[in-house]
């Protein structure tokens, strides 16, 4: 789990946040919206460029966090940017890692939920 008080000194970051080469899977339970910004934004690039990524995302919760966020995301405001911009790249993560990966990386895609909320986004074109 990630420790409250984290600091990366080598960065200057206040928060561990994903690059556009390294993955990690604490970067994904920092609570502030601006480091968890920058993490999607580069895990969606990992997800669409990266097998190992997304076999990673699979074994050790990552998947399920982004589930989560995408659960947990209230009814959005049209004013309220930052909400559907963290929703779109945790869906857009999500998507590259089902279409993509393997057939084990789809089945615990299925497994974590990624179905249910395709079905849901999916209901609200009809």
């Amino acid at each position: 789990m990630r420790e409250s008080n984290y600091c990366s000194v080598q960065h200057s970051r206040a928060a561990l946040t994903l690059s556009p080469n390294h993955y990690d899977r604490r970067a994904l339970d920092v609570t502030a919206d601006l480091p968890l910004l920058n993490t999607l934004t580069h895990l969606s690039a990992l997800t669409s460029s990266s097998s190992a990524v997304r076999e990673v995302l699979t074994t050790d919760g990552g998947l399920e966090r982004l589930i989560r966020l995408l659960d947990q995301t209230p009814r959005m405001n049209p004013k309220d940017r930052t909400t559907a911009w963290r929703w779109t790249l945790a869906w857009h993560s999500v998507v590259n890692v089902g279409i993509r990966g393997t057939e084990r990386v789809r089945f615990r895609v299925e497994q974590a939920g990624g179905i249910r909320l395709a079905v849901t986004v999916l209901d609200g074109y009809l």
